[in-house]
């Protein structure tokens, strides 16, 4: 009886191990990799709908932009500017107890008196110059006439093929209505926008200089955590030292361009040596394009001034050996110890902040990408952002 009762217990012991084997299988479809699980459906529905949050957000980010121009960039315009002469404005505080509004009034006051002195000594051989170009336009397209065959060829195909589709399109022979587009109606329509921007950014400036740090300040109370408190000084203080600083030593740099452009251009004999002087400070703020657009504008100005070839080349080739000592050497070993950008980036940030804002999207270009690096460098997770917006020598802030 015993045997027959410890054989029923092995036996059972043995079917219910069999059952557990049998049933074992059952259960592993549930942990299969090949099935997909709700949490990772559930994540990748947070990624896309994230990513499209993302994009959404950009675009309105550059619509923004480019739409509310007017409002925005002016606005820019005063930061840059406030940054340029704040440290002028601490040294007569410091150095002669002069109060901060007193003092940004002052220098602000010297600014604007300098840029109407510069306007009206410029303007009038500006304007006599302007007024004889339809005169020599003749003499200029003589002198290019060895330049205008292969361009004659271009413009006989167009005329082809314009013809042609002419022909298939009979029925759209229409009454086309001429508007008045010279470039005086142009300036004159776009006068009160650029006078009005103009006094909003000067207004702006002032109240920028005036205040002082009341702005971080008040910015530095708004952050909760003291780390954040600690790092928004460090990115603000960075930012007004080193762009400041920047923009000091570009615009020495320029300076300097600009009075060796006007001395080559009076040495040459050109009409109007310091217009050109004046031009060639202007443009060389816009890295690349700037001396580009200088270097054509006095060699189309040599070739309508001058009757030797050989003369009228002097102008533009001397403009190129000065922009090209100044761009190769002399800006990237004093600008390059305040602050070093990638070229490639340079050039992008001038075709993104040209497209949105014109000209003066170009001229702060520079500027804008400086500022974004500043605060990609303290940031961790946009570091290496920042480390691919610098140059070869630069290093990130850890």
């Amino acid at each position: 009886m015993t045997t027959h009762v410890s054989e029923i217990r092995t036996n059972g012991t043995r079917d219910s191990r069999a059952v557990q084997r049998s049933e074992a299988p059952m259960s592993s479809p549930d942990i299969s990799p090949d099935r997909p699980r709700l949490s990772d459906l559930l994540a990748t529905g947070v990624a896309i709908r994230s990513a499209s949050v993302t994009i959404l957000t950009v675009l309105a980010i550059l619509y923004t932009l480019y739409f509310a121009k007017a409002v925005i960039l002016p606005v820019v315009l005063a930061i840059l500017l406030s940054l340029l002469l704040a440290p002028l404005v601490k040294r007569l505080h410091h150095a002669l107890r002069v109060p901060k509004g007193l003092g940004a009034a002052i220098v602000l006051a010297a600014l604007i008196g300098l840029l109407a002195t510069a306007t009206t000594f410029i303007a009038a051989p500006a304007s006599a110059w302007v007024q004889t170009v339809p005169q020599r336009l003749p003499d200029l397209k003589y002198r290019l006439k060895a330049f205008q065959k292969p361009f004659e060829k271009m413009r006989d195909a167009s005329e082809q093929v314009e013809q042609l589709t002419r022909l298939n399109h009979p029925a759209n022979t229409g009454v086309v209505s001429v508007q008045d587009s010279s470039p005086a109606t142009a300036v004159m329509s776009q006068t009160p926008a650029f006078l009005t921007n103009f006094f909003v950014m000067f207004i702006l400036v002032y109240f920028l200089m005036a205040s002082g740090d009341l702005f971080l300040r008040k910015l530095v109370r708004m952050i909760p955590t003291f780390d954040d408190k600690r790092r928004a000084v460090e990115i603000a203080r960075e930012i007004e030292d080193r762009i400041s600083r920047y923009l000091r030593t570009v615009t020495i740099i320029n300076l300097a361009l600009g009075v060796a452009v006007g001395t080559a251009a009076w040495l040459i004999g050109m009409e109007n040596f310091i217009l050109w002087g004046v031009l060639a400070f202007a443009l060389n703020f816009i890295p690349y394009v700037g001396p580009l657009a200088g270097i054509v504008s006095t060699l189309v100005v040599s070739l309508l001034t001058f009757d030797s070839a050989a003369h009228a080349l002097l102008m533009p080739v001397a403009y190129l050996a000065m922009a090209t000592i100044e761009g190769n050497f002399v800006t990237p070993i004093i600008v390059g110890r305040i602050l070093t950008l990638n070229p490639v980036m340079i050039f992008l940030s001038l075709m993104f902040w040209g497209w949105v804002w014109g000209i003066a999207g170009a001229l702060l270009a520079v500027p804008i990408l400086a500022v974004f690096k500043i605060v990609c460098d303290h940031l961790q997770l946009l570091a290496p952002i920042g480390a691919f917006i610098g140059g070869e020598t630069d290093e990130p802030v850890s």
